[in-house]
């Protein structure tokens, strides 16, 4: 699926000549917690906007993230990664030399791994909508440094041979990403 959507983007870019477009590459920190148990993550991704004008941008989205999985009291303690893909809106106002930039998304498809208690592998998803509130600093050549803080209100589906378990995930995120 990534091939695919990569090339997808490629070939997006060289035939848009009548949208602007922005490709953002990001990275990301991400704390959150599942029934007491912790889950910190690095999160690698990418997002095609499409600009609909000078305001609002609307795009798929592609992330990564590893996943490591604890709570010492409990003695959990595994790791997991997941992709997600779905779409995203970005909102821009300028200020005086930053931009205030604020955005949502929502993975519609997710797939990842996660090692269960024994050693055992089960089948990863999160799926749900994540808000994004930012500053932007643009530049000369029509790139942007951006940094956002990050909402997330996804669940958390964990799919083994005998059981599916659905959970809540309570989430935060911190990203920077480059958008040209």
């Amino acid at each position: 699926m990534l091939p695919k959507l990569l090339l997808a983007c490629f070939a997006l870019t060289m035939t848009s000549s009548v949208w602007a477009n922005t490709l953002d590459l990001n990275v990301g920190i991400r704390r959150g917690e599942v029934n007491v148990v912790d889950w910190k993550g690095t999160e690698f991704g990418f997002a095609y906007l499409f600009d609909l004008n000078d305001a609002v941008a609307l795009g798929p989205y592609l992330t990564s993230t590893n996943w490591n999985i604890h709570n010492d009291a409990l003695h959990v303690k595994s790791t997991g990664s997941h992709r997600e893909f779905g779409p995203e809106i970005r909102f821009t106002a300028p200020l005086e030399t930053l931009d205030f930039v604020a955005g949502a998304s929502y993975s519609i498809v997710s797939k990842g791994t996660v090692e269960t208690e024994g050693g055992q592998t089960a089948d990863l998803a999160l799926r749900g909508l994540r808000f994004k509130i930012g500053l932007g600093i643009p530049f000369e050549s029509g790139a942007a440094l951006n940094v956002f803080l990050s909402k997330g209100l996804q669940d958390v589906e964990v799919e083994t041979a005998n059981e599916k378990v659905k959970e809540e995930l309570d989430e935060f995120a911190f990203t920077v990403s480059l958008s040209f």
